[in-house]
């Protein structure tokens, strides 16, 4: 549940790239589409995927744990974090989330959930990311007008 101090964020939104994962499936359960990719690149490439994710997620969390800041977008913000992969992308964490999804729907040959892909990134930044947005600049003020000024939202 959000505090009143925060983004107001309801839904965690690894839950959103999840049920987009999740709905792909099924959807190939019902619908079984044609393999796009062989099964050893498949492999490699969505394993190389999902481990860049990986890498990236936990260098954001890091640096959340260092400023003494929540990643959880229900509670409020203690700090602006804008070193690291902050420097490049406002949202390192949707990012890496958006790519162990198309990590795991390569490995896992999830064509469906390629087509959700659009969909739920809609979902995150009108849901989430405009949220988020909007309470830091009441929260931070001038240093992030300044900061979404020179670091792109994505990459």
């Amino acid at each position: 549940m959000p505090t009143a101090d925060s983004a107001g964020i309801r839904i965690p939104p690894p839950l959103y790239f999840a049920a987009g994962l999740a709905l792909g499936w099924v959807a190939g359960y019902f619908v079984p589409p044609p393999r796009v990719l062989p099964q050893g690149i498949s492999l490699w490439m969505g394993g190389a995927l999902i481990a860049i994710s990986l890498i990236l997620a936990l260098s954001a969390i890091f640096l959340f744990r260092r400023a003494r800041t929540t990643i959880l977008p229900q509670r409020a913000s203690g700090a602006l974090v804008i070193v690291g992969p902050y420097r490049f992308t406002r949202n390192p964490m949707y990012l890496s989330l958006s790519i162990f999804y198309i990590g795991a729907a390569i490995l896992f040959g999830l064509t469906w959930a390629f087509l959700l892909f659009p969909i739920v990134v809609l979902l995150i930044q009108t849901r989430v990311i405009a949220r988020e947005e909007a309470y830091l600049e009441r929260r931070f003020g001038n240093d992030y007008r300044q900061y979404r000024e020179t670091v792109r939202r994505w990459i």
